[in-house]
C-alpha cells in the first residue's frame, strides 16, 4: 500500500483521472469496495482528514510503482501539495512535494485531537 496525504481537497473523479493518466490507461483502476471483491490492478481509497491535510489517499496494488514519480506527477496534475513518507524510522518525518514538484522535509506535530499538523523544517 502507498499513501499520499493531499493538502487540498480534490474530488474522487479527479483523483481517479490523475492516477489513470499516470499509468496511461495501462492498468485497471477502481475504488475500494469492502462489500465486493475486486480483480482490478489498482485500488484507490480516500480517507477524509482534519488539520493541514484534507485527504489520505491509499493506493493498493501488486504492481511496481515508482512512488516518488507518481507523487510528483500527481502534485502537478492536481495542482496540490502532497505529503509522503520519507521511509525514515522516525514516524513524524515526512516529505512535502509542492505543486511544482519541489521536495522539502516536514515534521508531523502530534495532537490530542487526531488532526494531521505539519511544520516545515
Amino acid at each position: 500500500m502507498y499513501s499520499f496525504f493531499i493538502k487540498n481537497h480534490i474530488n474522487k473523479a479527479a483523483i481517479w483521472e490523475g492516477v489513470n493518466t499516470y499509468f496511461d490507461g495501462a492498468y485497471s483502476i477502481d475504488w475500494v469496495d469492502n462489500a465486493t471483491p475486486s480483480n482490478k490492478d489498482v485500488l484507490l481509497e480516500c480517507v477524509l482528514m482534519e488539520g493541514d491535510v484534507s485527504i489520505d489517499l491509499h493506493i493498493y496494488t501488486k504492481i511496481y510503482i515508482d512512488y516518488l514519480a507518481l507523487a510528483i506527477f500527481c502534485t502537478k496534475y492536481w495542482n496540490v501539495d502532497i505529503i509522503i513518507s520519507d521511509e525514515d524510522i522516525n514516524p513524524f518525518a515526512w516529505i512535502l512535494i509542492d505543486k511544482n514538484g519541489n521536495q522539502g522535509k516536514v515534521s508531523q506535530i502530534p495532537t490530542d485531537n487526531e488532526e494531521f499538523r505539519i511544520e516545515k523544517l
